[in-house]
């Protein structure tokens, strides 16, 4: 079982993440919940790193779609927009 994976869907050629949500959070569920998204978004962005894929890839809201896009690239900035986006929300 992974925490975080990137499919390919060679149908609709499209990547799209998946997260493991099932655990339970000892404490404050909302701060630990980020604290784990956090975690991923470095995993993430570390693997970004070692595969050379770029990191500031812009987006047009228009087109937000949360866990699926046209490119690797894509897909890492709408999670970034969605952990830091969930935990400012959550005051995190």
């Amino acid at each position: 079982m992974n925490d975080i994976d990137i499919i390919y869907d060679r149908d609709t050629k499209l990547y799209m993440l998946s997260i493991e949500t099932i655990y339970m959070f000892e404490g404050n569920k909302e701060e630990e919940e980020c604290k784990y998204l956090k975690y991923l978004l470095d995993k993430f962005s570390k693997f970004m790193d070692d595969s050379n894929y770029s990191k500031n890839y812009k987006i047009y809201l228009a087109m937000y779609d949360c866990f699926s896009a046209k490119t690797i690239e894509e897909l890492y900035f709408k999670f970034k927009i969605f952990v830091e986006g969930y935990c400012k929300v959550c005051g995190y």
